[in-house]
């Protein structure tokens, strides 16, 4: 599973310019695999705060079918987050952007002013303020293990997009949780790195469905097994099911570790078990880290085990497959 990210990409009829406003296919400002588009630098933000905010506005504006993408009218999204003190999910008239006008607002949204930018000048100035550096490496380019959520991918000749969760090498590097466990005194402390168990991936393959061949999503990304993108091409072929289970372990590590992040930055203040680690762990591949936060922050289980059951509505409606995921994790959240 590669990295998510957010970006203004096309109008519904596939043209730049001159579509209807707001999101007419729920694909135009949305949020998809990492791709390779020849990005020829990532702008990182030098502060943690200012990244989580900046993918919190692109999520807010992925999720808000009132955005639309239009070139002619970019700067209408820019005038009507302002109006709502930067708080995209607020916005409910109909208007419109492009790839690095979103970026603008999003950069905004975190506390920052810049001026209007496109991709030809958009790494100068945001570098100008002082709150971002520009990584030029290939390994920040030409893959997605060492992007941070709230990187900004550019191409200086064509695309903007927003990173909306950590790579994997990150992820291995950084998060171990350090679990509550009673200790009786002069007993010797314990570390418990948590991972999803079998019984907790057998429930994530039976959301994702198998498939053995390669095939392309409906985002236009070569997929195989449950749900596996990094590296695949047209054509690939898995031997059988155990193989496409070690894909979606190795892939889980990654949402695994937003969980780890949540219990170690205290997000998670619940006493945390297999079974809920095993159901936030399925929350989040399926939805992001951006909704486990939202999620967890500051309720206890009960609560959180009520919450999860609202996330069951893909443009605004109830979907079955999603309201039976809802009550399946819900339920094993809640199993002793």
């Amino acid at each position: 599973m590669s990295v998510k990210i957010g970006h203004a990409s096309i109008d519904e009829n596939g043209n730049g310019r001159g579509g209807k406003a707001g999101d007419q296919t729920r694909k135009e400002v949305c949020v998809r695999e990492w791709y390779d588009k020849n990005w020829n630098k990532v702008i990182r933000p030098n502060n943690e705060k200012i990244a989580k905010k900046i993918a919190d506005a692109m999520e807010a504006a992925c999720a808000n079918d009132n955005i639309g993408y239009n070139m002619n009218n970019r700067n209408t999204l820019y005038i009507e987050a302002k109006k709502k003190g930067w708080d995209i999910s607020k916005i409910t008239n109909t208007c419109e952007t492009d790839c690095s006008a979103l970026v603008r607002v999003c950069v905004c949204a975190a506390g920052i002013d810049i001026p209007d930018i496109f991709t030809g000048n958009e790494a100068e100035i945001l570098k100008n303020t002082g709150k971002f550096k520009v990584l030029t490496d290939k390994k920040y380019l030409r893959g997605d293990g060492y992007l941070k959520r709230g990187d900004i991918l550019l191409n200086e000749l064509s695309h903007t997009a927003i990173v909306l969760s950590n790579g994997s090498e990150v992820v291995k590097k950084s998060f171990i949780s350090k679990p509550n466990i009673k200790k009786d005194k002069g007993a010797k402390k314990e570390k418990k790195q948590w991972s999803v168990s079998d019984e907790g991936v057998n429930m994530i393959a039976s959301f994702e469905g198998l498939r053995l061949e390669a095939y392309k999503c409906p985002a236009g990304v070569w997929t195989i097994g449950y749900g596996h993108t990094k590296g695949v091409k047209e054509n690939d072929k898995l031997d059988s099911e155990n193989e496409a289970k070690k894909l979606l372990k190795k892939d889980l590590k990654i949402y695994e570790g937003y969980v780890i992040q949540c219990i170690k930055n205290k997000k998670i203040t619940f006493e945390m078990t297999q079974n809920r680690f095993d159901a936030l762990t399925s929350f989040t591949y399926n939805l992001g880290a951006g909704c486990l936060e939202t999620l967890v922050s500051g309720r206890n289980a009960e609560t959180v085990a009520e919450k999860i059951l609202l996330y069951n509505k893909a443009g605004g409606k109830v979907l079955e497959g999603l309201n039976k995921r809802r009550e399946m994790e819900s339920e094993l959240f809640l199993k002793k």
